[in-house]
């Protein structure tokens, strides 16, 4: 008997999930529609470029990259002790307004 209700159960939560999921889908087709005609992604960035290489990367691949449209470059700060200088800010800008021009 409680072998019966236990596998009962198990098909009513695999059919909630299936019925969910086709839920999902449905009520999503705009959005899945706007997603396949648009060409471009919108990108905003948020880095501290001028604390390593690895942000560097990532926006040389966001610039270059045909499918997506850079919409911002914020900068970043950082501080790792309490000898790092206040100004990263201004250091991830200047670099920032470099790579940009």
């Amino acid at each position: 008997m409680k072998k019966a209700i236990k596998r009962l159960l198990k098909r009513i939560f695999i059919l909630i999930l299936v019925v969910f999921a086709i839920y999902l889908v449905i009520t999503n087709i705009a959005l899945i529609r706007d997603l396949a005609e648009n060409e471009k992604i919108n990108v905003i960035i948020d880095a501290d470029a001028a604390n390593g290489n690895d942000d560097l990367f990532s926006i040389l691949r966001i610039i270059t990259a045909p499918d997506v449209e850079l919409l911002g470059l914020l900068s970043a700060q950082w501080r790792l002790a309490d000898l790092d200088n206040d100004s990263s800010v201004r250091s991830n800008q200047s670099l920032h307004s470099f790579i940009l021009e």
